[in-house]
């Protein structure tokens, strides 16, 4: 908890807002900080996408695979926006509902949201993987580290299923280093989501 308090005082010195979620899957006790402040999401929404859309329509997987990957693990925004052309957003719209959000909010292809918020959207993953809707290869995606801190941080030791999503903007709205997803630790997984206002350029 030490860790943690520190970490948030540190951002918070910097001038920039931040809270987070430490979900535990398995007891539903959480861990938390600032969970409504609302905070630009970024390319974090676009795993709750692939999810949606890989659940509905599986073929998506067959048929733009690579596309899907490039969104995953290079976070491409090209690739993201031709899936979003390309399929019907009516999956992400169901997807919203079923976390329990306003489906409304799963009309828009880049939104801002809070960590509570993220963090129900990754709930829905978690319970959409669980029951094997979703093709293993978009886990897998999911389970590359690349840059992301919860990955960096906890990869090495367990399993994780994480996106990040950042952008270097002008103001707080359009400014965020934010990164979510499942840590597989034993029989005891948990969401980890954590947002902020600082510059993806800012060493979360």
């Amino acid at each position: 908890m030490l860790n943690i308090t520190t970490a948030v005082q540190n951002i918070e010195e910097k001038g920039y807002h931040v809270g987070y979620v430490v979900y535990d899957l398995s007891t539903g006790k959480e861990l938390t900080y600032n969970t409504d402040e609302v905070i630009y999401g970024a390319s974090t929404i676009k795993a709750p996408y692939v999810i949606s859309l890989a659940r509905e329509n599986p073929q998506a997987v067959s048929e733009d695979y690579e596309a899907i990957y490039k969104t995953l693990v290079n976070s491409s925004n090209d690739d993201y926006t031709m899936l979003w052309e390309k399929y019907d957003t009516d999956c992400m719209v169901r997807f919203f509902e079923d976390a329990g959000l306003e489906p409304e909010l799963g009309k828009q292809k880049w939104l801002a949201l809070s960590p509570r918020q993220l963090c129900m959207l990754w709930q829905q993953v978690d319970r959409d993987f669980n029951a094997g809707r979703i093709d293993e290869k978009i886990g897998k995606c999911m389970e590359v580290r690349g840059s992301a801190p919860i990955g960096k941080l906890l990869g090495a030791k367990y399993p994780t299923r994480t996106k990040l999503g950042g952008i270097a903007g002008s103001n707080d709205f359009y400014q965020a280093a934010n990164d979510a997803g499942i840590v597989y630790a034993g029989d005891r997984p948990y969401i980890m989501v954590i947002m902020t206002t600082a510059s993806a350029k800012f060493e979360l």
